[in-house]
């Protein structure tokens, strides 16, 4: 699931986790108070929404042209890979015959 997508469906869950990372330790809450947090997130649910179905979001951000053009692109990088491989292996002196 891309970052963008979860702030947007997990605000709350997001910002938890982003400040028990913070850098500052003052910054980040206890233990305690981050799953206290979690816990009231959970807790606003009704047992129907924590039974029910979860919706599987649209992660695919690019369009198919895109695709095909990133998929073209490492298709030709890797066949520039192969060229300077082959290249290399054609100037290389032959093994010595003992």
């Amino acid at each position: 699931m891309p970052p963008q997508l979860l702030e947007t469906e997990f605000p709350v869950l997001v910002q938890t986790f982003r400040s028990m990372t913070e850098l500052n330790p003052s910054r980040r809450p206890t233990a305690a108070e981050a799953l206290e947090t979690i816990r009231e997130y959970h807790e606003a649910f009704t047992r129907a929404q924590l039974r029910g179905r979860v919706a599987k979001p649209v992660i695919d951000t690019l369009t198919l042209e895109e695709c095909m053009q990133r998929a073209q692109e490492a298709n030709a990088r890797q066949e520039a890979r192969e060229k300077e491989s082959l290249k290399a292996e054609l100037h290389q002196p032959p093994p010595a015959i003992l």
